[in-house]
């Protein structure tokens, strides 16, 4: 293959990596932004009437939690899948330019991670998702117990 339309197609590639990692950036970052705001007015909900909302925060602590499995669902089996494939497409094409393209083998070698033949993500992903999940839950387990207790 000539080393233009090497080049070329390398581009191509290299446009749709960045595409899903932009979107994975948006998605988790957004995600953390509506948590915080949810939490944050859960609690507002909570010091106005101490006695009362339980039902309402129990409720919106597990749609959170669902909401927030989902999007760890989303991320984990889709969108992050598609990355991954994209780098190991560039990886290959890198490969086959003898040196001419090495973007991602550089970012590889620094990373040490996708492998071309990588098809498990990263541990990364499951601690940026773990510690609010573990919190969701608390937050779902408290706010029922104290539901049950006050109502």
């Amino acid at each position: 293959m000539e080393s233009e339309q090497l080049i070329s197609i390398w581009d191509k590639y290299e446009q749709i990596a960045m595409h899903f990692n932009g979107l994975l950036i948006h998605l988790r970052t957004q995600a953390l932004g509506a948590v915080a705001t949810v939490v944050t007015a859960a609690g507002f909900l909570l010091t106005r009437s101490p006695n009362e909302p339980w039902w309402a925060v129990f409720a919106v602590s597990l749609l959170l939690l669902l909401a927030w499995c989902t999007l760890w669902m989303i991320d984990v089996c889709y969108y992050s899948r598609l990355l991954l494939g994209a780098v190991n497409a560039l990886v290959k094409i890198e490969k086959q330019s003898g040196g001419l393209l090495e973007l991602s083998t550089q970012v590889q070698k620094l990373f040490g991670v996708p492998r071309e033949d990588a098809t498990r993500l990263n541990w990364q992903i499951y601690v940026f998702y773990l510690p609010v999940a573990l919190f969701l839950l608390c937050a779902t387990g408290v706010s029922f117990c104290q539901a049950a207790h006050i109502g």
